[in-house]
């Protein structure tokens, strides 16, 4: 067999960087399709499955080697541009000249995330995917068939059908996540499990948290400060920002409060100057110096910030174990999504696509994110969302013939990178609050309502209206609706991943981070809840937005193949 390319020369350098910058990259990549544990990048997929197929040529080595350096770039397959099109098919014009009777075939036994076999396809390849593990096979379907199969006519059905799932979603589950009066959108709420403290003297409710940020950036520094209150026996909450970091002026409380370097934007309601009741001057009960690194809880082992007793780690397991552990909401993140609220000005700007309402709403939109501590609104729509729960839950128990919310036992303790046994969960339902166990269970509800009608062809759109997903839908096959129904589970996946009590806020990047930011279940003494409908981090929109770039990338693939096929016959 003559000697390979890749035998004899790579530009490993090159594609060693390219695969590396390929972890931030998003846009039409496959790895927003769904997370697969190590996914192989797409740059060392591409380069060396075409290095490993051509045939070593001294005379053109080196001009291989820099079409296999440029053709790492994710820019040259994720582009119309002439150039990055010529190039690609200069890499599968190599390939026909070294195989000019049939495109190589390339086996992948071990298919996984699909990078070998999707890059094998970009090449003109033909490919041949296995694997043991069902998930890797779905992703393989959604990545390699369904776009070659059913091309351009998918996309557009996956974003109508996305559309109306998410507006069928919305009509049921708004009511649960309320807009403040001024039109801002929550797009999280922050959640400390809760422990009594140990003290008999003492017995107030200490929140978990590991550290208090909000946002911890250069230029912006927002923190939750803890504020003992020996009356109520419990520990409340102001926002403070680093003086000169940032603030926005819409933040700013209107009280002028300063403690050392800190700023105070808002205080609990038992400090808020009220002149019908003296309250405590807030400066005498805040802590100076106060560093929001540190935390209640570490390693396990809690103070109490009231009397500063410690729970041992031993004790703290032990309480949750034996159900004493509660959780509080202790502060909601704020946008204002794609439109405002304005008073006297009547201006919304929700689902009407992407030209704005006016020509440069800008000036009235604060932007960014900011923070304010919950409120009895906020905390009346979580619980009705917890009583909404037990109808939609037998309902659909009684429909699908199964508990909606998952009931299967969780791994055996001692199980590698699951880590949450102590903390008392025994099915995976309860790794959900109840508001998110009723978000997900609507959601996969829509999604199924999409589902293929037994008796023959087309889609059934129960409870979406008496408009057709398509115009002939009696035109689908069965395997087209089912090609449709499997994007919208894998956005339905994405959401749940960090619609979870293990997704934590990332206060460096002010943006939440999924259950799977690492490749373990950990255990978190806060948490944050997304809202699906907030347009923002982790939202529905966001996710079924990656879905649509990815499948509109692998359609413009298959497109590309079939043009080149039927210019080769």
């Amino acid at each position: 067999m003559q000697r390979r390319l890749i035998e004899a020369d790579f530009p490993i350098k090159e594609v060693s960087e390219e695969s590396a910058r390929e972890k931030n990259i998003r846009h039409g990549h496959i790895s927003t399709l769904h997370i697969y544990w190590a996914r192989r990048p797409l740059a060392a997929s591409r380069t060396t499955t075409l290095a490993a197929l051509l045939p070593d040529d001294p005379a053109r080595r080196d001009a291989l080697k820099r079409m296999l350096a440029t053709l790492a770039r994710w820019e040259i397959v994720d582009s119309n541009d002439a150039g990055a099109r010529r190039l690609m098919q200069q890499a599968r014009d190599a390939l026909h000249h070294a195989y000019p009777q049939h495109p190589p075939r390339v086996l992948d036994p071990f298919a996984g995330g699909g990078s070998i076999p999707l890059e094998a396809l970009r090449l003109g390849c033909e490919v041949h995917a296995l694997d043991y593990n069902p998930l890797a096979v779905l992703l393989n379907i959604a990545a390699l068939q369904y776009p070659l199969q059913f091309g351009k006519p998918l996309v557009d059905a996956v974003r109508e059908a996305g559309e109306r799932v998410l507006a069928a979603a919305r009509k049921e589950l708004a009511q649960f996540y309320p807009e403040d009066p001024d039109g801002s959108i929550p797009v999280g709420y922050l959640w400390a499990r809760t422990l009594p403290c140990q003290n008999p003297a003492c017995g107030a409710e200490i929140p978990l948290m590991r550290q208090f940020w909000l946002a911890k950036k250069e230029n912006r520094q927002i923190a939750l400060m803890p504020i003992p209150n020996s009356a109520a026996k419990r520990i409340d909450f102001a926002i403070v920002a680093r003086k000169g970091l940032g603030i926005r002026e819409q933040e700013l409380g209107g009280e002028g409060i300063t403690v050392g370097d800190w700023v105070i934007l808002e205080l609990p309601p038992a400090l808020t100057p009220n002149p019908q009741s003296p309250t405590p001057n807030p400066q005498s009960l805040i802590p100076n110096p106060y560093n929001p690194d540190e935390g209640t809880v570490r390693r396990a082992n809690v103070e109490c910030p009231l009397c500063h007793s410690v729970i041992d780690d031993d004790t703290t397991r032990a309480l949750f174990r034996d159900g004493k552990a509660g959780q509080r909401m202790v502060a909601v993140v704020l946008h204002k999504g794609l439109g405002i609220r304005e008073e006297g000005l009547g201006v919304r700007e929700q689902g009407l696509g992407n030209q704005p309402l006016i020509p440069n709403p800008q000036p009235l939109i604060p932007k960014g994110k900011r923070y304010r501590l919950p409120t009895e609104r906020d905390l009346n729509a979580y619980h009705a969302a917890a009583q909404a729960l037990s109808t939609k839950r037998e309902h659909l128990r009684q429909q699908w013939g199964i508990d909606p919310v998952p009931d299967e036992p969780l791994p055996p303790k001692g199980t590698l990178g699951f880590a949450p046994h102590w903390s008392a969960p025994k099915v995976w339902g309860d790794l959900f609050n109840p508001r998110q166990q009723l978000a997900l269970i609507t959601f996969a509800e829509k999604v199924r309502e999409l589902g293929i009608r037994e008796e023959g062809l087309g889609i059934r759109e129960q409870g979406l209206g008496n408009e057709s997903l398509m115009p002939n839908p009696q035109s689908l096959t069965p395997d087209f609706a089912k090609a449709v129904a499997t994007y919208l589970a894998l956005a339905v996946d994405r959401l749940a991943s960090a619609t979870n009590t293990l997704a934590r806020w990332q206060s460096n990047g002010e943006k939440i981070a999924d259950v799977f930011a690492r490749q373990a279940l950990p255990m978190l003494w806060d948490y944050v809840e997304v809202n699906p409908f907030s347009g923002a981090s982790r939202s529905w929109e966001e996710m079924f937005t990656d879905t649509m770039n990815t499948l509109t990338h692998l359609t413009q693939l298959a497109e590309a193949l079939r043009e080149e096929a039927d210019g080769r016959d």
